[in-house]
């Protein structure tokens, strides 16, 4: 690709938002408090159909995030060996 069709690609791409990058269907991300056990994060990311969940404190202000592959990892011991 030439500078002139580079420059024009990202003219375009540099007015998309992140809500026109979701997949169709997409709601609004899940979230839970930092106290929540694995086993509600689990329940809400399967009711949800998402990997991904906020994780919120007791004003509803973002602290952070967790996955369902962190969530794996302490369900499921590591093998040795």
């Amino acid at each position: 690709m030439d500078e002139p069709h580079a420059d024009a690609f990202w003219a375009h791409q540099e007015r998309l938002s992140v809500t026109e990058c979701l997949s169709e269907g997409t709601g609004r991300l899940g979230s839970v408090s930092g106290d929540a056990t694995l086993l509600e994060v689990a329940t809400v990311m399967a009711r949800l159909h998402s990997p991904l969940l906020a994780v919120v404190d007791e004003q509803r202000q973002l602290v952070g995030t967790v996955t369902l592959a962190a969530v794996v990892r302490h369900l499921v011991p590591p093998t040795t060996g």
